[in-house]
C-alpha cells in the first residue's frame, strides 16, 4: 500500500474503489487509462505496479461479481485500523484523493473541452466519486482552497444530477470547514 499512497493518482484510485460508485469498464482502454494515469512512462509504471501488486485496475474490467466481492473485502480491510494497521484509509488519505479528483475534473476545463470533444469515460465516474470523497475527507486549508476555486466545466451539464451532488458535497465540506474554525 505505501506505493499506492505515495502517489496522489493511485491514492485517488484506491479511494474511489472504497466508494459505492462503480468504475467504468475500461481495463483495456489505453486512451482513458492514460487520460487518468498520465501519459508515457508514468502511466506504464502505474500499470506495471498495479499488475504486480493489488490488481486494482482489474476492477475496471468485466468480471463484476468477482470485482464486487474484491471491492467489499478491500473496503472492509482498509477501513478497519485493527486489520490494516498503518495501511488504514483514513480521512487524510481521503483528503489527498479528493484533491486529486478535483484536479482530474479540472483537467477537463484545461483541455478547452467543447461539446464536440468526447468526454473521457472516467469523467462522470470522478464526478460521482467527488461528494463521497469530500464527505470522508479531513478539513485542510489546501482542500478548502481547492473547492473554493473549483469551477465545473460546461460539460457537467450533461451530468446534472452528478454535478448537483458534487456541488452539495462541496457545500457540506465548506460548512464543516466553517464549523471547525
Amino acid at each position: 500500500m505505501p506505493k499506492y499512497y505515495s502517489n496522489s493518482t493511485l491514492t485517488f484510485l484506491v479511494a474511489s474503489l472504497l466508494t459505492p460508485v462503480r468504475p467504468p469498464e475500461l481495463y483495456d482502454d489505453k486512451e482513458n487509462l492514460t487520460d487518468f494515469l498520465g501519459s508515457g512512462e508514468r502511466a506504464e509504471s502505474f500499470i506495471e505496479l498495479d499488475r504486480s501488486a493489488l490488481k486494482l485496475l482489474l476492477l475496471f474490467s468485466y468480471g463484476r461479481a468477482c470485482a464486487d466481492q474484491y471491492r467489499s473485502f478491500f473496503t472492509s480491510y482498509l477501513h478497519a485500523p485493527a486489520r490494516s494497521g498503518h495501511n488504514v484509509f483514513d480521512s487524510k488519505r481521503y483528503t489527498a484523493a479528493a484533491l486529486e479528483c478535483l484536479k482530474y475534473l479540472h483537467k477537463d476545463r484545461d483541455r478547452g473541452s467543447t461539446t464536440s470533444t468526447p468526454i473521457p469515460k472516467l469523467f462522470p465516474w470522478a464526478l460521482q466519486c467527488l461528494p463521497i470523497l469530500l464527505d470522508r475527507a479531513a478539513i485542510t486549508d489546501a482542500l478548502l482552497k481547492a473547492v473554493r476555486r473549483h469551477k465545473f466545466s460546461r460539460r457537467t451539464n450533461e451530468f446534472k444530477n452528478d454535478e448537483s451532488a458534487a456541488q452539495l458535497g462541496i457545500s457540506r465540506l465548506l460548512s464543516r470547514g466553517k464549523a471547525s474554525q
